[in-house]
Parts: structure tokens; sequence; C-alpha cells
């Protein structure tokens, strides 16, 4: 009656493991395990999608069966989409790249593609 639906308000956040540090890794949200986030393999595992609460969170990610090694905090507005990418900085450092995903769905019969270059060095040309 007049108020939106909580669930497709609510912001999403996934998270991909492009750590070099972390052959396996767990994320974490405001301290707790991020749900399935558990043993994520580097070189681009990810997890799915899943509802967090709107506001600032606290999000983290270190080696599996121990705490965060790297934790940031993230605002999440209504209605957003968020990939959280843990990599190695260019100071040689676990840093986090945050990737709006809020655009439209592709025309059918296409496809969205996005790559990253997660490297540490630059330079590299995709094809």
């Amino acid at each position: 009656c007049g108020g939106g639906d909580e669930v497709e308000d609510a912001p999403q956040l996934r998270f991909v493991n492009a750590t070099v540090d972390f052959p396996s890794a767990t994320f974490w949200l405001n301290g707790s395990n991020f749900p399935g986030t558990r043993n994520i393999p580097n070189g681009g595992g990810f997890t799915s999608f899943d509802f967090v609460s709107t506001g600032t969170r606290q999000i983290g990610v270190g080696p599996v069966n121990q705490p965060a090694a790297l934790s940031v905090s993230r605002n999440f507005a209504e209605r957003s989409s968020t990939t959280a990418i843990a990599m190695i900085g260019t100071g040689g450092n676990e840093e986090f790249r945050f990737l709006e995903e809020n655009g439209s769905a592709p025309n059918t019969g296409q496809v969205r593609l996005r790559v990253l270059n997660a490297t540490t060095s630059t330079g590299y040309d995709v094809y």
C-alpha cells in the first residue's frame, strides 16, 4: 500500500577474490562471514549477489579460518548492486576495488562483458 518492497529496494553485494596472497578466501560483512563466501578461490573466484542493508557497512577479506586481513567501510544505497574485488593494489598490498553494477540489461541476444586488469603491471592489451 504505497510502500516499496524491502527486498527489491535492498542493495546487493558480491565479492571476487582476485588476490594472490589468499589462495582461498573468506569475505566478511560487519564482522560476520558473508553468506556463501568460505573458500572462494583466488584467480577470480566469486560469490553470488546477496542482499545487504542500506548505509555504511564494514567489509573485509582474509584467509580461510582467520580474521579479515583487510577491512574497509563502504556505503550501500537502495537499489544498488556492487561487486567488491579483493586484489593486490599498485603498492603491493591488498585492497578493494568496487564496481557499480547498476546498468540496464543488455538487449536480447547480447551480453555485457567487463574486463578487469587485476595485475600490478600495466600495459596489457585485451583482444
